[in-house]
């Protein structure tokens, strides 16, 4: 083939792709004198369809097969077992329907035909189509067809809310892949090469049944933000640590009584979510997550708070509520960008004297402990706003507080205090101030 032939089939093609109906003529008239350039049309016709797949584009191609009989057969043998995929959706099953192919692959009810098989042509074909986004939230799908695996150029898959089991493993092949979310299915476990998914940015893998993960997880280089919450996990692979970009984890709701100690390999986290465990102790590798900003600890078994949290200098929100804590060490004043601190329901008695360095906190949660006294030095918390003491046998109020210039609500439901005045919550500046003036130990 020389250059000058490839330029002018180049340019043949190329007023076919345009879609305009008199490029289309132009092209049909240069086929009808050249014989080369004809027979190069009837060979490659499909080419021109699979560059884009724009309707347009399949519709000019068609118009020219029309004038073109071995161009018209050709692309009828190449697409026929697609088209008979396609005619479930649209009930005809011929050339014309592959106008609609792009948007065939988009609707959520060809996927319920999960019985075709593709032949390898088909295979090469569905790679091309550009089918970017796949929507099939809620469609009450038991089973997810094989060949969604050939849709290369897939980016984003929604299977949320369906009632999967199993995933085909060649879901694996979807190299481009950036997101993923099966939430609320039943699967039990993910394809052992989960890992090849290596654009993978975001894995959601809420409320389904998995008892444990693949190895291979931890090659999801890419990944960012994984959700594994609601599950019946009893434990984590060790792999996960080599995932270094997290930046978001997810694993409450499960059953682990521990965590990793690779889990200090995320050094890019900046949310960890580990709330509704079974867990007794921490990592001592969690001090080196030294990005994370808030840290879920809630409903767990933990009966201290190693002297490490002080390491987690970028934290804002620290949730401990629910365990079995009787005190917190004095280094957690040295969390200097903590803003709300949560310790509803454990069996605290007093809190670190010092806990006035914590000069950014602006919000506590006390609820359900057995605080008599505060420390004086709360007075020192001058971005407090809200402070719960629901529950408690708090007696007393420090007089400092109503110097704090943010603070506009207490809880004190239930408390000694709370009694004798007959309140439960007190909000407003002024209304907070007149309390105080009532009840804290120095006027």
């Amino acid at each position: 083939m020389t250059e000058e032939f490839k330029q002018e089939k180049a340019s043949l093609f190329a007023l076919i792709q345009s879609g305009d109906e008199n490029n289309v003529d132009i092209a049909i008239q240069i086929m009808k004198g050249d014989q080369p350039l004809h027979d190069a049309f009837v060979q490659e016709a499909y080419l021109i369809i699979e560059r884009s797949w724009r309707s347009t584009t399949v519709k000019a191609v068609l118009r020219a097969a029309m004038d073109t009989p071995a161009a018209k057969e050709v692309l009828k043998k190449r697409y026929a077992s697609l088209l008979s995929l396609i005619s479930r959706r649209y009930y005809k099953n011929e050339l014309a329907s592959l106008e609609s192919v792009l948007a065939a692959f988009k609707s959520s009810n060809l996927y319920k035909y999960h019985d075709w098989e593709p032949r390898a042509v088909d295979i090469q074909i569905m790679a091309t189509i550009p089918v970017k986004a796949l929507s099939l939230e809620g469609c009450g799908l038991i089973e997810l067809p094989k060949w969604t695996g050939y849709l290369l150029q897939l980016e984003t898959i929604n299977l949320n809310k369906n009632v999967l089991k199993v995933l085909p493993d060649t879901i694996c092949n979807l190299t481009k892949l950036e997101e993923l979310d099966l939430q609320e299915n039943k699967l039990e476990k993910l394809p052992e090469n989960i890992g090849a998914l290596k654009a993978l940015k975001t894995l959601e893998l809420r409320k389904n049944n998995f008892q444990s993960l693949p190895d291979s997880i931890g090659e999801l280089q890419n990944l960012e933000e994984l959700s594994l919450e609601y599950n019946q996990l009893e434990s984590i692979p060790i792999s996960i640590g080599n995932i270094k970009g997290l930046v978001k984890l997810d694993i409450s709701d499960n059953n682990l009584t521990q965590l990793p100690e690779e889990i200090g390999a995320f050094s890019n986290l900046t949310e960890l979510d580990a709330r509704n465990n079974q867990l007794q102790r921490l990592p001592s590798n969690l001090q080196k997550l030294t990005k994370l900003e808030v840290l879920w600890l809630s409903n767990n078994q933990l009966t201290d708070l190693p002297d490490w949290v002080s390491q987690l200098k970028k934290l804002k929100k620290l949730h401990l509520s629910n365990n079995q804590l009787q005190y917190l060490p004095s280094v957690i004043t040295n969390l200097s960008n903590l803003q709300r601190l949560y310790l509803h329901n454990n069996q605290l008695t007093t809190l670190p004297e010092n806990i006035g360095q914590l000069s950014k906190l602006n919000y506590i949660d006390l609820d359900e402990n057995n605080i008599q006294h505060l420390p004086e030095s709360v007075g020192d918390l001058v971005a407090l706003r809200e402070i719960r003491l629901f529950n408690s046998p708090i007696e007393k109020l420090p007089a400092r507080l109503i110097e704090l210039p943010e603070f506009k609500e207490i809880g004190l439901g239930e408390t000694p205090i709370g009694r004798q005045y007959g309140i439960e919550v007190v909000r407003g500046r002024r209304e907070v101030l007149t309390l105080l003036r009532q009840v804290s130990v120095v006027l």
